[in-house]
C-alpha cells in the first residue's frame, strides 16, 4: 500500500457503506493520511500492510516511547517477547552467560567456553551477540586491539534479569 496520495477504491462497497452509516468511517479517502499524521506525531513507524488473497494483514510496531514505558513499567511479557523474537542462538546464550559477571578478552572467552578456534568464536558467538546488542567491545574504536575485551550491554543484562531465554 502506498503512503502517498492515491485513489480510494473500496473492495466491497456494500460493507463500506454500512461502516460509513455506523460511524466507523468518518469521511471517504482520509484514513491513510490520518494514520500517517498520527504516526508522525507520536514518532511511531508506519504500519506495514500486506494484501493477502482473503484480505489484509497489518503489522503495527511499537514506538520507541512505548517500548521504553513498557520496559520501565515491566509490562508483562514485553521484554521477554522482544528478546525471544530476536534470533538468539545457543552460542549467543552461552557467550552472554560467560560474560554475565565479568568483562573478558577473546582468549578468556575461548577458555571459558572451552573452544579452540578464534574464527568460530568470532563468527558464531561474538559477531551475532554484537549485532543483537547483547554484547559490546570495551574499545569500539579499536576492534583489533590486543587489549580488546567484551562485556554485556544493558540490553544483555536486562535480558538475563527479565527473561527466561538464558535459563538453559
Amino acid at each position: 500500500m502506498r503512503w502517498s496520495k492515491h485513489p480510494s477504491v473500496p473492495r466491497n462497497p456494500k460493507i463500506t457503506d454500512i461502516f460509513f452509516k455506523c460511524g466507523f468511517i468518518e469521511s471517504w479517502g482520509r484514513g491513510y493520511f490520518k494514520i500517517k499524521s498520527i504516526c508522525e506525531e507520536f514518532k511511531a513507524s508506519l504500519p506495514e500492510p500486506t494484501v493477502l488473497t482473503g484480505g489484509l494483514s497489518v503489522v503495527c510496531n511499537a514506538s520507541e516511547t512505548y517500548r521504553k514505558l513498557a520496559a520501565e513499567y515491566k509490562v508483562d511479557g514485553f521484554v521477554e517477547e522482544a528478546a525471544n523474537t530476536e534470533q538468539v542462538t545457543e552460542q549467543v546464550k552461552k557467550l552472554v552467560a560467560c560474560l554475565k559477571e565479568k568483562t573478558l578478552s577473546k582468549k578468556e572467552i575461548l577458555e571459558g567456553l572451552e573452544l579452540k578456534h578464534r574464527q568460530t568464536l568470532e563468527q558464531d558467538y561474538i559477531n551475532p551477540a554484537l549485532e543483537l546488542g547483547f554484547v559490546e567491545m570495551t574499545q569500539p574504536d579499536s576492534p583489533r586491539s590486543p587489549t580488546q575485551k567484551y562485556r554485556l550491554t544493558e540490553k544483555g543484562s536486562k535480558c538475563i534479569r527479565e527473561t527466561k531465554i538464558f535459563d538453559d
